[in-house]
């Protein structure tokens, strides 16, 4: 596994300005009081298209629920680049979700229980959960510090 620094990476995410944002409602965001939270994961090998595809059926429809609701104001998830070709390689991937202020990070649980129980249980990808494929590294809760 390439080890990537968490910071590093994320200072890339804020220097090149990425991410999605709700578009068909006006929300007020206060950028010095947004609160990142940055994941880090290692995607097993050969499980990189079906971990891909359980993010976009279950955490990216999450977050764009948060997004409507208000409490999260932006998202992205990146991978290692370059990809690894060797199917026989783990790879790095970083979930980002932006909070609104550091209430809405400290009670990010408690927000996101009605969405998640809105989609029931996630439908496993082949077969398989999503600790099957990947595993967590570290999270970390982080605020930009140059504008």
């Amino acid at each position: 596994m390439r080890g990537y620094s968490v910071i590093a990476l994320f200072s890339a995410f804020i220097l090149l300005g990425c991410g999605k944002q709700a578009s068909d409602k006006t929300v007020l965001v206060d950028h010095d009081q947004v609160i990142w939270s940055v994941a880090t994961f290692e995607v097993y090998p050969n499980q990189g298209e079906d971990y891909l595809k359980f993010l976009k059926d279950n955490w990216v429809v999450a977050r764009d629920s948060a997004l409507q609701v208000g409490f999260v104001v932006d998202w992205e998830v990146w991978i290692e680049e370059p990809v690894p070709t060797d199917s026989a390689d783990t790879w790095n991937l970083v979930m980002l979700t932006a909070y609104k202020d550091s209430s809405a990070y400290a009670n990010r649980e408690a927000l996101f229980t009605p969405i998640l129980d809105a989609f029931g249980k996630p439908e496993p990808i082949n077969g398989k959960g999503p600790r099957q494929m990947a595993r967590f590294l570290e999270e970390h809760p982080m605020k930009k510090a140059i504008d």
